[in-house]
């Protein structure tokens, strides 16, 4: 975030080709002029990390 107008917006779609229409939809607004998509694909609650075993 750099700029005086920037925002951070959450969703959970039931797809990607979902999150796909609504970046698309969002993007052909005058106001925006760039988009920054990341997934999560899994969420866990609790303090710890796990450990990978090799």
């Amino acid at each position: 975030m750099s700029g005086t107008d920037d925002y951070v917006i959450h969703v959970a779609l039931p797809s990607a080709d979902v999150l796909r229409d609504f970046v698309l939809d969002l993007s052909s607004e005058p106001a925006v002029q760039h988009t920054n998509t990341s997934l999560i694909f899994e969420s866990r609650r609790g303090k710890a990390i796990p450990t990978q075993r090799t």
